[in-house]
């Protein structure tokens, strides 16, 4: 056993005691593994009425064992050890003395489909660390596309840094650049980050277009991996497992089921369908339902949207109304039901919904104060319309 995995048992030894049990099945797979022998079997079932010690003697033998500390891992995870599991999967700052993280639940940043996300240092410089278990060839490829696409994509200043990757037995650490929040959190707090929502956007759009023209499906475009920065105030794209970049000619992939999303609002109709192929034109969905989220704070859905109808009575009402509407046609184009009509990337960033300010709005500030706490302007747009038609509708029903 490596000196580095001895230092995480014995640093450890307090925790792994409780956290493992010396059973039948067990022992039983250490010592079909090769590990383990019959006197060693045999050593640690004279102290099974003392769990505490059977424990204690069995992490004094297992460092004694070539190839011990791997194995340890698997059988663990065989026999859904897993608190044990998690302490030993660890790495000591001797390993690698510039690079440090802590996987508790103080540390823990965030948890998706495809990995856990802790923070961590590494070259002095505080970042994120996504560990990501790889138990089967198609899980280990995943990994490989992640990293090949954040090396592409690693100098776009609206795309999440990446600094390293840490290859284990049954896991791997993806190094990232930390960022400070999630837009997610961002509309429930917008004091902690002082962004105007246009700017959002703005950015959050770039970043596709520049995946876009490297010929990259993002397919991930949600508010949990839209990060901010608050000095200087930045947007990041993160997230990037279930990307996918097209050949030369390729227009659509066909997207695994195993990679399909549990954000049902950000994702695309045509990724649910028998067919599952994606395209740029996905991406666009997704963007068009997080610009929604944006401008309403996550208060309202594409179903509140689809509920306001043509909108032919508000237009021309006043000059702000106008400005809603805009908003909304265009994030009706973008979630068409037919792909091949929504607009692309580079044609939103020439339109008014990323270039327009309600009235009150300037570069550094919203019409609603970031302390504020009424509803954003699209907000205060989408109840009037919906509570209008509810009104017109009960009169005329009576």
């Amino acid at each position: 056993m490596e000196p580095c995995e001895k230092q995480i048992i014995n640093t450890n030894l307090d925790k792994l005691i409780p956290n493992t049990s010396c059973n039948t099945t067990f022992l039983d797979l250490l010592q079909a593994s090769g590990v383990f022998n019959n006197v060693d079997v045999n050593a640690l079932n004279a102290h099974s009425s003392n769990k505490i010690e059977q424990v204690t003697q069995f992490y004094k033998l297992i460092q004694t064992k070539a190839g011990g500390y791997q194995m340890l891992l698997k059988v663990l995870k065989e026999t859904k050890q897993t608190g044990a599991l998690s302490i030993l999967n660890k790495i000591p700052s001797q390993y690698d003395p510039s690079f440090h993280y802590d996987d508790d639940a103080t540390a823990r940043l965030g948890k998706g489909k495809f990995g856990t996300v802790f923070k961590g240092k590494w070259k002095n410089r505080k970042v994120a660390v996504k560990r990501v278990m790889h138990t089967d060839e198609t899980k280990k490829a995943r990994i490989e596309n992640e990293v090949d696409i954040l090396r592409i994509c690693d100098k776009h200043s609206n795309i999440i840094r990446y600094f390293d990757i840490k290859n284990f037995e049954y896991f791997d650490l993806i190094v990232l650049e930390f960022c400070d929040i999630t837009l997610k959190h961002w509309v429930a707090d917008r004091t902690k980050v002082q962004i105007p929502r246009r700017n959002i956007m703005k950015k959050v759009t770039k970043g596709l277009e520049w995946l876009h023209k490297r010929r990259i499906l993002y397919l991930n475009l949600k508010p949990e991996n839209t990060l901010l920065n608050a000095e200087p105030p930045c947007v990041k794209l993160a997230g990037f497992a279930s990307s996918v970049r097209l050949k030369n000619g390729e227009k659509v992939c066909q997207v695994p089921l195993g990679v399909i999303d549990d954000t049902f609002c950000f994702e695309a109709p045509e990724r649910r369908r028998n067919s599952r192929e994606c395209s740029f034109a996905s991406d666009v969905y997704s963007l068009g339902s997080l610009f929604l989220f944006v401008l309403t704070d996550g208060r309202s859905n594409l179903k509140d949207v689809e509920s306001l109808g043509n909108l032919e009575n508000t237009m021309n009402e006043t000059n702000e109304a106008n400005k809603c509407v805009n908003d909304i046609l265009t994030i009706k184009s973008m979630t068409l039901d037919d792909p091949q009509s929504r607009p692309t990337s580079s044609e939103l960033l020439s339109t008014s919904i990323i270039f327009q300010r309600y009235s009150g709005e300037d570069d550094m500030q919203e019409t609603d104060d970031f302390n504020h706490p009424t509803d954003p302007p699209l907000l205060r747009f989408i109840k009037h319309v919906n509570h209008s038609k509810f009104i017109l509708t009960k009169n005329e029903n009576h």
